[in-house]
């Protein structure tokens, strides 16, 4: 694991221990994750099992910043309070005295969009572990997965095989969740401009009348937050070279960060703010 600097542990709050040993390790898991994260995204067989396994716990840590608690429900307290129990056993002389509390609901429900295929199989790896925490961790009020090869149009697939005819139109996915679900976007948005522009530029299934651009703008307009994560992020190159067009426009869509360390992170700080 990185070592930590003097100035990165002087910055750790000292409230108290727990919450400076746990500023600490993540400190270390962001520093050891942000030096091969890109590697091992585009499949790089040199990162080590441990250097996966702590970007892992970076994503499932940064994942469980999605978090907006209903009220406190009318029921009994069942939930086990670690700071009050803390607090209570120091005030009982070090004798163990448990503190419960009433359970709180995650009420953030997500939305999730996988690109498969073709320029992404560097990064299904990538991928899969994005899906695995957040399906690990199991405290969404909802979540839904659908998946897209190359652009959305009017259907997305059920599995990330993308099969002809085996997909649910996009306007079916717009009835069945509300403008208050958290849209995750997960593609290289690598594609002929044709592709995205062209009125019939799908060529593996219908566009229904519109261009994957229009169809995207729509997605967008459905939802409060949207956010695109891109493992290939060009940022300002993409307006220099004519072959990232497609990349370029749908920046100007969404908010689209790269697919690392960082960028998850600022992406849910995004889908966490206020309107």
């Amino acid at each position: 694991m990185a070592e930590i600097t003097g100035l990165e542990r002087a910055a750790v709050p000292h409230l108290d221990i727990r919450a400076e040993i746990r500023a600490v390790f993540v400190l270390a898991v962001n520093r050891a994750c942000g030096q091969h994260f890109r590697s091992w995204a585009t499949g790089n067989m040199q990162i080590s099992g441990m250097t996966r396994r702590l970007i892992s716990v970076s994503i499932r840590w940064h994942f469980r910043r999605l978090r907006q608690y209903s009220s406190k429900l009318d029921v009994p307290k069942t939930e086990l309070d670690i700071d009050k129990t803390v607090d209570a056993t120091c005030a009982n002389g070090g004798f163990l005295q448990l503190e419960f509390d009433k359970p709180r609901k995650n009420t953030v429900k997500l939305l999730l969009f996988f690109d498969c295929g073709g320029t992404m199989y560097p990064f299904a790896e990538l991928s899969n572990n994005l899906f695995q925490a957040v399906h690990k961790a199991n405290h969404f009020k909802d979540v839904k997965t659908y998946y897209f090869h190359n652009c959305i149009y009017s259907k997305v697939y059920k599995t990330a095989e993308c099969e002809m005819g085996d997909w649910y139109d996009l306007d079916y996915v717009f009835k069945h969740t509300d403008k208050d679900y958290k849209v995750i976007i997960v593609g290289d948005a690598q594609m002929a401009p044709e592709e995205l522009f062209d009125l019939n530029g799908n060529y593996s299934g219908p566009n229904d009348g519109m261009s994957g651009f229009e169809w995207n703008q729509l997605l967008r307009s459905k939802y409060k937050k949207c956010v695109w994560l891109n493992p290939r992020r060009h940022a300002s190159l993409s307006r220099s070279l004519s072959w990232m067009e497609s990349e370029e426009a749908l920046a100007n869509i969404y908010d689209m960060y790269p697919l690392t360390v960082d960028g998850l992170k600022d992406a849910i700080t995004n889908l966490m703010a206020p309107r």
